[in-house]
């Protein structure tokens, strides 16, 4: 099979295996892998047995739509108005896309589905849904196809395809977007977004009362962890150096894959010594994330919920044009955090959430602990499964 398919997880077993194949994207941010790696972790709990297989929807066209898809996060950064304008445009341009993808995906989508045979498709990326079920249609193939949208709000209108077997909304914005792009309230599931289990891990009484203590306010270093994202060296130089002017102040800042920026922030932070630690990859961002006492963050949903359900105060300083837009805005709505866009106020916000015995920070902790849908990839997980069996003529799941 072509470089399509990324990865296929089989088991043995001596009954045929429940097939499910994921439409993702492998270069547009980790975001739709990390939704995938939550729905494949809750789904092997319900049933051991089931086979996956997890495409790179991009990989499915020609090799200029690859190119399109790895240079996303460029696009996105560096000329974020084009980006926004190309995002925007897409609610106006649906059926037209749909149309023209679908002609460009047709062939690789049916191999892979020919050599996979899914039971199921679920897509966790919006560009080439329609045009999935587009292909699945003209080819005859009764395929429950589940959409699990992976924004909070400023949702397009691509997600919305009235022939999905439902619609995973993890948010009430993502709903309302959903329906009044027309789709039915009963095909629409109101979920929660999902987050990797190690994520969703209860925090007991005593740790939550411990961060919360007088103690915060007083501690020898206030930690902080700053998750790069794609926010640009220039502007993740300006956050360290705001947060840094508190004298009793450490920043840890994870430049992931980007060794260019990793080698930058170096160079530009040597003054600051150990005040300062700069991590690439790692798979211990849980374990960062937990030490900190307060992140600053771009407004990835993906990283917002995860340090939603660590319980831990958020800082916004930006987030990218287009589906993220509307994220800052979501984060005051419910409380969740604090956002500041000027690098300037950094330091007074910072200290607005110290202030009074920690108050604000109390308050945001709270608000966080009552939002939580720690269930939410299992939920859909479970939704999906069930889908599955009533097309297939049983009630429940089994």
């Amino acid at each position: 099979m072509e470089q399509a398919i990324l990865e296929t997880n089989k088991n043995s077993g001596k009954n045929p295996n429940l097939k499910i194949m994921f439409l993702s994207a492998d270069k547009t941010g980790s975001g739709h892998k990390s939704i995938t790696e939550s729905l494949k972790h809750q789904l092997k709990i319900l049933d051991p047995n089931i086979e996956f297989s997890v495409i790179d929807s991009f990989s499915l066209g020609s090799k200029l739509m690859t190119l399109t898809g790895n240079s996303y996060n460029f696009f996105a950064v560096y000329t974020p108005a084009l980006w926004s304008f190309v995002y925007k445009l897409g609610d106006f341009m649906v059926r037209p896309a749909v149309s023209i993808f679908g002609l460009m995906i047709k062939k690789k989508l049916m191999k892979c589905i020919e050599e996979v045979q899914p039971d199921i498709i679920v897509s966790v990326h919006a560009l080439f849904l329609g045009s999935v079920l587009n292909v699945l249609k003209k080819n005859n193939l009764d395929i429950p196809f589940i959409p699990v949208i992976a924004d909070l709000d400023n949702v397009a209108l691509l997600w919305g395809d009235k022939r999905s077997s439902c619609t995973i909304c993890p948010s009430l914005e993502s709903k309302q977007t959903m329906l009044s792009a027309g789709l039915p309230d009963e095909k629409l599931k109101l979920t929660g977004f999902p987050v990797r289990a190690e994520f969703c891990e209860i925090s007991s009484e005593k740790e939550i009362s411990n961060e919360t203590s007088d103690e915060f306010a007083i501690k020898d270093k206030l930690k902080f962890l700053i998750v790069s994202g794609s926010q640009g060296s220039a502007q993740i130089l300006k956050i360290t150096e705001a947060l840094l002017k508190s004298k009793n102040s450490h920043v840890t800042i994870i430049a992931g894959n980007n060794k260019i920026l990793k080698s930058y922030l170096e160079k530009e932070l040597s003054s600051f010594g150990d005040r300062v630690d700069i991590l690439g990859f790692t798979k211990e961002i849980k374990k960062y994330m937990k030490e900190a006492d307060i992140l600053v963050v771009r407004a990835s949903p993906n990283v917002l919920m995860e340090a939603i359900n660590l319980n831990k105060p958020i800082i916004v300083t930006g987030s990218l044009m287009g589906q993220e837009a509307k994220n800052p805005d979501y984060i005051l709505k419910y409380g969740l955090g604090v956002v500041c866009k000027d690098m300037k106020k950094l330091p007074g916000v910072v200290e607005s959430l110290l202030d009074d015995n920690c108050k604000k920070i109390k308050e945001i902790k709270e608000k966080q602990r009552n939002f939580i849908k720690r269930n939410a990839a299992l939920e859909i997980a479970e939704i999906i499964l069930d889908e599955y069996y009533e097309s297939q003529g049983f009630v429940e799941a089994k």
